[in-house]
């Protein structure tokens, strides 16, 4: 069965940077609510590495997963920027018919994160 499997790397250095920062929480389970205000960060970066493995199986159905390592920093602060995951775990199933060229898939997102 055909595989394949790859991994990329990236860094940004970011000038005016748009981000939501958390002002407060109200609220609890499925009734809580996030409040954010939007802030400018003069200065940020990311950098990080993602690698990803897919593998054919049989009756036109593909399986893979891939994971992320994300390190975000606010220049100004040293801090973390809020909202990123550090790290991410997606796994995916996908199902696709060459003669009709239909395309199903299922994907499942792990995040570990900062976010709030």
């Amino acid at each position: 069965m055909p595989s394949a499997a790859w991994s990329t790397s990236s860094r940004n250095d970011i000038d005016n940077l748009i981000d939501a920062r958390l002002i407060r929480t109200t609220g609890s389970g499925k009734n809580k609510i996030n409040y954010y205000q939007y802030q400018n960060i003069a200065e940020a970066s990311t950098q990080g590495i993602e690698a990803r493995a897919d593998i054919k199986l049989p009756w036109h159905l593909s399986t893979g997963a891939s994971v992320t390592w994300l390190d975000t920093e606010n220049k100004e602060t040293g801090e973390e920027l809020e909202g990123n995951p550090d790290v991410k775990d997606i796994f995916r199933l996908v199902y696709y018919h060459p003669d009709y060229k239909f395309r199903a898939s299922a994907a499942s997102t792990t995040p570990e994160s900062n976010m709030s």
